[in-house]
């Protein structure tokens, strides 16, 4: 999924990961955005991902307000994590 905002280019990829702990499994999506923040202008770069997020909470308050629910996984951001380049640039 690719979005273009402004000057940057920001892709969204998810991966999944099964974790497990004991008896406990844990179902983690990670969700990367290359190209986030590598514009010269980033005044509205972070508008793809905000529309990312948004766009999985109304799919799941979509599901869980239809009158025959059916089972459907939490898709829903619950984190974000932002990390910075050591460069000293920003």
């Amino acid at each position: 999924m690719l979005f273009s905002a402004s000057l940057c280019t920001v892709q969204v990829e998810q991966s999944k990961v099964l974790v497990k702990e004991g008896s406990v499994q844990l179902l983690l999506t990670i969700v990367d955005t290359p190209g986030f923040g590598d514009a010269v202008d980033n005044s509205n770069c972070w508008q793809p991902v905000i529309d990312h997020i948004d766009s999985k909470f109304e799919d799941y308050l979509n599901s869980e307000s239809r009158v025959n629910r059916r089972q459907m996984p939490d898709s829903r951001i619950h984190c974000c994590l932002y990390f910075i380049a050591p460069s000293g640039h920003g």
